[in-house]
């Protein structure tokens, strides 16, 4: 069965301002594809956390969306994230997100609960 692509929203500005919910969902992944591995590794640490990162960015976006896909398809997790805010509106990603639902794999839209 084919894992699961979770696309995580960041803090923009202050680490301490990440949700419960996106902690909760980035410790449970396999890796991380991140826009800015520099950046994702300061939230990652800030968090305790070692998950594999993976850069993608534009230069790259082809060749690591394909990487990240086929472990995927063999049964990883995968949370795909920017630098801040929510990815894939001007941050790579898309193409990876085209890939997943192309080949089946569920996207997960990871989003805070507002009350």
């Amino acid at each position: 069965m084919a894992g699961q692509l979770w696309v995580v929203s960041t803090p923009i500005g202050n680490l301490g301002d990440i949700t419960p919910r996106a902690v909760k969902v980035l410790q449970s992944m396999h890796g991380v594809a991140a826009e800015d591995d520099r950046v994702t590794r300061k939230l990652l640490h800030h968090l305790g956390l070692n998950v594999p990162i993976y850069s993608l960015h534009q230069a790259n976006e082809g060749r690591v969306s394909s990487t990240i896909l086929q472990r995927l398809l063999c049964g990883e997790d995968w949370a795909v994230v920017s630098d801040a805010g929510t990815p894939l509106i001007q941050d790579p990603g898309l193409l990876l997100v085209q890939k997943a639902i192309r080949s089946g794999v569920m996207v997960r839209p990871y989003r805070a609960l507002v009350r």
